[in-house]
């Protein structure tokens, strides 16, 4: 690919607590072989060695890449950290990436490649390679992909995983809608759907980084009680998304009655889930505070028992 039709790729590099790993993430950036991109690095308030990392790294580097650093003065969430770091980007094609990642030399060469292609594109995410916090490869995301898909104008209907991880957009995705007021965790499928409405989602079987597993929120395990609160977040999220959805496709302007319909049953659902699982929540406390008081009994009888065994033997 000739230099002239190269657009301006911007990788936004989001950061949170990643010190044992945001230093190989930016080195790997750096490494990238298309040249005319720019790094911007959002981080996250992190409380640990994070950004002095990042200062550094940036300090002793030799690369050939402009590199803009913003860092958010109170913790934003995900959604609204990358909003931060979309802010700084100039580029044509945003490319979306994390502390705690690996990105392929050519990462964002393939992915400049598919957007000049296929200019209906706006949003696009690949398949990629699963390590742990070693390093050590453990398999694939998504391991029943094996060949490119497209899709377009299919709204909720999608089959194409969102896989944010990997995900790159159009800056047309940006300037055609309102910044995201609501905290929304899962903002991969946001854009995603936002894709659908304007314009086409693609999807690449290649794995063009590697994304670890056993760091951060989404890997660790949860049960019970715990387990039902997450549950109950995720719809919750799931809700504030159909609003912003809802939103959007009023503002478009193609809004018909029964996408409006499907909609508010969703919603609908996603309530009624809400509702069942904080039933289940109160459920659960209520179990477990009548297994600690059976809990406490037993143990109190048993004392009791030794005291009326060391009585008698006295």
């Amino acid at each position: 690919m000739q230099r002239e039709n190269n657009p301006l790729v911007s990788v936004v590099l989001i950061t949170y607590n990643n010190e044992a790993f945001v230093r190989e993430a930016i080195i790997a950036l750096f490494e990238q072989d298309y040249n005319n991109m720019e790094i911007i690095i959002s981080d996250d308030a992190s409380s640990d060695r994070t950004q002095e990392i990042i200062k550094e790294v940036i300090a002793l580097s030799g690369y050939n890449k402009k590199v803009i650093l913003n860092i958010n003065k109170v913790n934003q969430g995900i959604a609204k950290n990358i909003q931060a770091g979309y802010k700084l980007a100039t580029g044509e094609i945003l490319v979306n990436a994390a502390g705690d990642d690996i990105a392929l030399p050519n990462r964002v060469s393939v992915i400049a490649s598919h957007f000049l292609s296929n200019k209906d594109i706006v949003y696009l995410t690949s398949n990629a390679f699963l390590i742990d916090k070693n390093g050590i490869i453990n398999g694939i995301l998504d391991k029943n992909k094996e060949s490119n898909e497209f899709e377009s104008c299919v709204y909720f209907d999608s089959t194409l995983p969102a896989n944010g991880c990997a995900a790159a957009i159009s800056r047309r995705l940006i300037d055609c809608f309102a910044p995201v007021n609501l905290r929304v965790n899962a903002e991969d499928a946001l854009l995603k759907a936002r894709g659908h409405m304007i314009g086409s989602v693609a999807y690449l079987s290649s794995c063009l980084l590697y994304y670890r597993l056993e760091v951060g929120v989404s890997t660790q395990k949860r049960s019970g009680s715990v387990y039902l609160k997450y549950a109950i977040d995720e719809r919750k999220d799931r809700l504030r998304r159909l609003y912003i959805y809802k939103k959007d496709m009023r503002s478009l302007g193609f809004m018909q009655k029964k996408n409006e319909a499907d909609l508010d049953k969703m919603m609908k659902y996603e309530i009624s889930s809400i509702n069942l699982l904080s039933a289940g929540i109160k459920k659960a406390v209520i179990v477990y505070f009548i297994e600690f008081k059976i809990k406490k009994i037993k143990d109190w009888t048993y004392l009791l028992m030794v005291r009326i065994k060391n009585y008698e033997r006295n």
